[in-house]
C-alpha cells in the first residue's frame, strides 16, 4: 500500500510573508517593521466638526507587517468640548439659556443676548413663558459636510428663557410682593 501525499503551505516565520528579512535591525524596530517610535502631527480641524467625526489621513499611520513596512493610515475621531455659555444641540445649532426677572415675564422686554461674535438684542413679548425659546437664524456653528469637505451652511442659536427667582428679599421688595399677590387674589375673585 502506497502513502497519499499531503502539501502544507504556511507563512514563513522569518519574512511574515513579506518575501524581505532585515538584518541589520534598528533599536524601535519590532521584526523590521516601525514599532512604539511617537511622533507629533500637526493637523487642521476645520471649522463646523461635531463629536464623531471621523477624518482619515492617508500614509500617516504606524507601519504594520501586514502592510510590508509601508505607513498605513491614521484616523481622527472628534470630540468637541462643551462650551461654558453655549450648549452644542446638533446639526449647527446651539442653545443659550438666560434668566430673566418675573416683570420681564409679565411685561416684555429687550434684552442682550451674546451670540459667538456679538451681541444682539432679542424682544421678549409680554406674556413669555419660562421655558420659551427663542430662534436667531444662522448665528448658529457652521455645518461642516464631510462628504464635500466644507461648510455648506450656518446652524441656528436658540435662546431659552428661564425665571430668576430671588434667594433673598428684602423689606420693601417683599412688601411688593405681597401687594402684587393681593391685587392678583381680587382679580382672581372679580372674574371667578
Amino acid at each position: 500500500i502506497h502513502g497519499s501525499h499531503m502539501t502544507v503551505r504556511s507563512t514563513c516565520q522569518g519574512c511574515g510573508g513579506s518575501g524581505k528579512i532585515v538584518s541589520n535591525k534598528c533599536e524601535h524596530c519590532d521584526d523590521g517593521v516601525s514599532g512604539g517610535e511617537e511622533r507629533t502631527i500637526s493637523f487642521e480641524i476645520p471649522k463646523g466638526v461635531e463629536t464623531g467625526m471621523r477624518f482619515t489621513y492617508r500614509g500617516l499611520g504606524q507601519s504594520s507587517r501586514s502592510s510590508m513596512g509601508m505607513p498605513g493610515n491614521l484616523y481622527v475621531s472628534v470630540v468637541v468640548e462643551p462650551h461654558d455659555k453655549f450648549e452644542i444641540i446638533g446639526q449647527g445649532t446651539i442653545l443659550y439659556n438666560i434668566g430673566l426677572n418675573y416683570t420681564q415675564f409679565v411685561l416684555g422686554s429687550e434684552i442682550e443676548v451674546p451670540t459667538l461674535e456679538s451681541v444682539v438684542m432679542v424682544k421678549i413679548p409680554q406674556g413669555t413663558l419660562p421655558g420659551q425659546k427663542f430662534r436667531l437664524k444662522e448665528l448658529g456653528l457652521p455645518i461642516f459636510s464631510n462628504r464635500t469637505g466644507g461648510i455648506y451652511m450656518r446652524g441656528d442659536q436658540l435662546v431659552q428663557v428661564q425665571l430668576n427667582m430671588p434667594e433673598k428679599l428684602d423689606e420693601k421688595y417683599r412688601k411688593v410682593i405681597e401687594e402684587l399677590a393681593q391685587l392678583e387674589l381680587e382679580q382672581r375673585g372679580t372674574n371667578g
